[in-house]
């Protein structure tokens, strides 16, 4: 796969994970380094979809394939490709919605991400670790925390309120959308859910949410 695409990492890790599917000459883009803009006091902003768009748009020029993101990274690619008229768009572990909300249950109770934002702030706390040990992370992605709490804290906000269910609709482009089997973070169902959405179906591999490193042949093929 020699295309060159603009990629959304995920939550408390370097998008160079992904790497390993869409190779060196895409362009990645860390979503922790976003999360600061789209969330002010612990409430995202009505207008983060825009301001995502402001921020890439210097991406966007030029030959770029498509725009493709895993998990927090696939909600705010997903968004995107919803502005933009992008010609491929790849959901790695997607859902439309990490929290559970009125008619959608695949996602996890808000109190727990609140309980988690409340821990980041202790000393020796083992959120992000924990975290991405649940999310089945090789170790060697896991030696560092790429950055500091205020910015996971706002990841967290991001992921407790944000909701692609009431405007999500079928883009104009290819849509592909892999995802776990076994994911312990976003489950497999949500993303059936956002697959038929998008009008299209889930593809499933054996694995948990970072299914790709263990895959990534096989996953570039599909792409």
């Amino acid at each position: 796969m020699a295309d060159r695409w603009l990629v959304f990492g995920g939550w408390a890790i370097s998008p160079r994970i992904l790497r390993s599917v869409f190779r060196e000459e895409s362009m990645y883009v860390d979503s922790n380094k976003l999360m600061s803009l789209l969330v002010n006091k612990e409430a995202l902003v009505d207008n983060w979809e825009k301001i995502i768009e402001k921020e890439v748009e210097h991406c966007l020029s030029g030959d770029v394939a498509g725009i493709a993101g895993w998990s927090t990274g696939a909600i705010v690619a997903c968004a995107l490709a919803q502005r933009l008229h992008a010609e491929k768009l790849v959901l790695l572990s997607a859902t439309p919605s990490f929290c559970r909300r009125k008619g959608f249950r695949f996602g996890w109770k808000p109190g727990v991400l609140q309980d988690m934002r409340e821990q980041l702030y202790r000393k020796d706390n083992m959120v992000v670790e924990d975290f991405l040990l649940r999310a089945g992370v090789p170790e060697t992605f896991r030696l560092t925390v790429p950055c500091d709490e205020q910015t996971l804290a706002a990841g967290l906000s991001f992921l407790e309120q944000v909701n692609l269910l009431p405007a999500l609709v079928k883009p104009a482009c290819r849509v592909t959308v892999l995802h776990g089997r076994e994911d312990n973070i976003v489950p497999y169902k949500a993303g059936e859910v956002i697959a038929e959405m998008l009008g299209t179906k889930c593809q499933a591999f054996e694995g948990g949410h970072a299914f790709f490193a263990e895959q990534c042949d096989a996953v570039r093929r599909l792409i």
